[in-house]
C-alpha cells in the first residue's frame, strides 16, 4: 500500500510509486501499481527496496525478469535514488529470481539491467 515516506534529499514513496504506475506487465498490458503487483515500497538511505509478486504463481520468468529490470530502469532515474533492491514473492521460482536481484543489486545502478538468468 502506498504510504507516504520522505528522504532527506526529497526522495518520497509517492514519487516511486508514480514511476511504478508508468511500468505495465508485459502479458496484460495494465500498469502494476493498477492490477496491485507491488506490495510494498521502502526507501532508506537511497536505496530503494521494492517487494512484488506476479500475475500468477506459475508465471514464465521471463516476465519477472521483464518486470523487474522495468523497476529498475524506471526507479533509478529519480534523483537521490542509489540502488534498487527487488524481492518477488509467491512465485515457484522465487528463490531464484531473488538471487538474480540481489547479484544486481552489487551492480552500479546507472548500469540499469539485469543479467540474464541461465536455468
Amino acid at each position: 500500500m502506498e504510504g507516504e515516506s520522505k528522504t532527506a534529499d526529497g526522495l518520497t514513496t509517492a514519487k516511486v510509486y508514480a514511476k511504478l504506475r508508468e511500468i505495465h506487465d508485459p502479458e496484460i498490458g495494465a500498469p502494476i501499481t493498477e492490477i496491485k503487483l507491488i506490495d510494498q515500497v521502502d526507501i532508506k538511505d537511497g536505496v530503494v527496496a521494492v517487494k512484488f509478486h506476479l500475475t500468477i504463481p506459475f508465471c514464465p520468468p521471463f516476465f519477472a525478469v521483464k518486470i523487474a529490470t522495468d523497476i529498475v530502469d524506471a526507479v533509478s532515474t529519480l534523483d537521490g535514488v542509489k540502488s534498487v533492491s527487488l524481492e518477488v514473492s509467491n512465485h515457484y521460482l522465487a528463490d531464484k529470481l531473488n538471487k538474480l536481484f540481489a547479484a544486481r543489486k552489487s551492480r552500479d545502478v546507472t548500469s540499469n539491467s539485469l543479467p540474464v538468468a541461465h536455468a
